[in-house]
């Protein structure tokens, strides 16, 4: 499957909280964020329905 890439900005020190939460997940800051982001759409869609 073909990945695309998208830039996101952040607060000063956020970049550095998610780079340690990914890190005690035993997740790259990639898979952190796409994991986080799948799991709001789920929560989002389960309300909505």
């Amino acid at each position: 499957m073909a990945k695309t890439r998208i830039s996101i900005s952040l607060e000063q020190g956020q970049d550095e909280r998610i780079r340690q939460h990914a890190e005690r997940a035993g997740m790259g800051v990639s898979e952190y964020l796409v994991h986080a982001a799948t799991r709001q759409m789920a929560e989002s869609d389960a309300i909505e329905e």
